[in-house]
């Protein structure tokens, strides 16, 4: 500007670029053609689908308005171990024999928070605990050093 550099005036334009480019996609006038984009996206095969499945998994954090994907910290118990994960759905299965078996589905991350499997267990196998979802993720993100001293067990929910 003045012909000679001026220390942090990279890193403000930045932060005034990308705010203003915010404040425009999320409430200026630009907010229709951010969703026109996105509709155009989710009809994409396999692009919408994986677009769609992000979309909802992140909502699971920090929304408290908004159906969570995570609903609940919890420990699935596994063949030789129990591990941290987020408690995402339940229902029930009906078997052959004509009985029923109530069963949840549980996000176990494993290297990083948005990368892990999906297990199907026996409601009597997830122990639900007394932790929120933000204290499961700074658990996980901690490689477990975030944990209390004491976590409290509580009754599965309907």
């Amino acid at each position: 500007m003045l012909g000679r550099p001026i220390p942090g005036i990279g890193f403000l334009t930045t932060i005034a670029i990308v705010f203003v480019t915010g404040l425009l996609f999320s409430a200026g006038p630009l907010k229709a053609l951010l969703e026109g984009v996105e509709g155009l996206v989710e009809d994409v095969p396999l692009v919408g689908t994986v677009y769609g499945t992000t979309k909802k998994v992140l909502a699971g954090f920090g929304n408290a308005d908004a159906q969570s994907a995570f609903q609940r910290f919890v420990f699935a118990r596994l063949p030789g171990r129990t591990t941290p994960g987020f408690l995402t759905g339940s229902f029930s299965l009906n078997r052959l024999d004509g009985s029923a078996q109530q069963l949840c589905t549980v996000y176990v991350p494993t290297n990083h928070l948005y990368v892990g499997d999906v297990v199907v267990l026996p409601v009597e196998d997830v122990l639900q605990t007394d932790l929120s979802v933000e204290d499961g993720v700074s658990l996980i993100l901690s490689a477990g050093a975030s944990i209390p001293s004491q976590v409290g067990e509580k009754p599965p929910r309907p």
